[in-house]
Parts: structure tokens; C-alpha cells; sequence
């Protein structure tokens, strides 16, 4: 019933408007609307690009906690998106893309602790340093290279403070497993999405 109502309404406005505007005018608007959609093509692009690398970012953390309380091992995949978003589009986009794809993830999994400085730290940086070390280094290296970066920042916590062994060997594996998964990512789909995105 809701439906009706708002898909009437939008058929009146519709109408409405185009009763008024002759067809000269109409054509003029359409034009101009594909103009700007041709002008602005890369923009939006790289707008949406951005968008649904967040977006798997932030939700893989929280994919990850939900399987850690569940007793498996999960993985994240904000430093594969940050490295990606990091070579394609600078320093400055990737540092605000890991940060603020960190801090959402955070919040959605509400897993706010002791490490989270650490990882919001380790994934500014590594959205910073990913273009300028992409020349040196492969898109697979690069991102092996930030996920033991992440991982010794955020893990450090873990292995020299606390003082349960069983924590370290669930840590562990969590490791290993993140560091399995990321490398299949990163080998087989960084090179489609660089080619997408860019």
C-alpha cells in the first residue's frame, strides 16, 4: 500500500515536471546531465571504488570478531583494502581511508581495547606508505609487508604483555590464518580491483 502510494507520487511529480518543460528543454537537461556524468566519470568512479573497499574493509573485522567469539578464526581484510586504496589514490586518501575504515570497524564489531590505538595507528600508516613503496615493491609483497606490519603492532600487545599461554596460541593461529588469507587476496584479486579502480 506504502509502495503505491510513493511510486504514484514520483509518476505525479514526474508528470508534473514534464507537462511544464517543453521538450527542447528536456533534451537541453538531458544533455547537460550527461555531460556531467562524462565530466565527473572518474570522480564517481573513484568515489564508489573507495565506498565498496570501506566497506569490505570495515564489515571483514566485524565478520572477524563474530567468528572469534564464536571459537573459529577469523580474518580482516582493512589492510588489504587500506594498501589498495593507499596505491591508487596517494598518501593523504590512503592515511584517512585506514584510519577511518579502522575506526568504523571498531565500532561495528564494538571491539574497543587495549590494541585499538595500535591498529588505527598501523592502518594510517600503512595507507600512507603504500604508494610510495609500491614502486619498490609488487602489490603481493607490499601487502604481506603491511599485514606483518599491522599484525606486530597490534599482536605486540598480546605476546609481551599478556600472560596466558592459550591467548597466544589462539593469537597465533588467528595470525597465520589472516596472513593465508590476505595472501590469496592479494595474489588473486588486488590485481582485478587495482585494474577496476583505477
Amino acid at each position: 500500500m506504502i509502495m503505491r502510494q510513493v511510486t504514484k507520487g514520483i509518476k505525479d511529480a514526474v508528470n508534473t515536471l514534464t507537462r511544464k518543460l517543453t521538450k527542447k528543454q528536456i533534451a537541453v537537461l538531458a544533455v547537460i546531465a550527461l555531460a556531467l556524468a562524462v565530466i565527473f566519470q572518474s570522480f564517481i568512479r573513484a568515489l564508489l571504488s573507495i565506498a565498496i573497499l570501506f566497506a569490505i574493509g570495515a564489515f571483514s573485522t566485524y565478520y572477524k570478531r563474530k567468528l572469534e567469539q564464536l571459537g573459529a578464526v577469523g580474518f580482516e581484510l582493512v589492510t588489504f583494502t587500506t594498501t589498495l586504496t593507499g596505491v591508487t589514490f596517494g598518501p593523504l586518501i590512503g592515511a584517512l581511508f585506514g584510519f577511518a575504515t579502522s575506526f568504523i570497524s571498531v565500532i561495528i564489531s564494538r571491539d574497543i581495547g587495549p590494541t585499538t590505538v595500535f591498529f588505527l595507528v598501523a592502518s594510517t600508516v600503512i595507507g600512507a606508505a603504500a604508494m610510495p613503496l609500491s614502486s619498490t615493491f609488487g602489490i603481493v609483497t607490499l601487502g604481506l609487508i603491511a599485514v606483518a606490519f599491522s599484525t606486530m603492532m597490534v599482536h605486540s600487545f598480546t605476546f609481551f604483555v599478556q600472560a596466558e599461554t592459550e591467548l597466544k596460541i589462539v593469537a597465533a593461529a588467528g595470525i597465520l590464518t589472516n596472513f593465508i588469507v590476505n595472501y590469496l587476496f592479494l595474489s588473486y584479486a588486488a590485481g582485478p580491483l587495482l585494474a577496476l579502480v583505477s
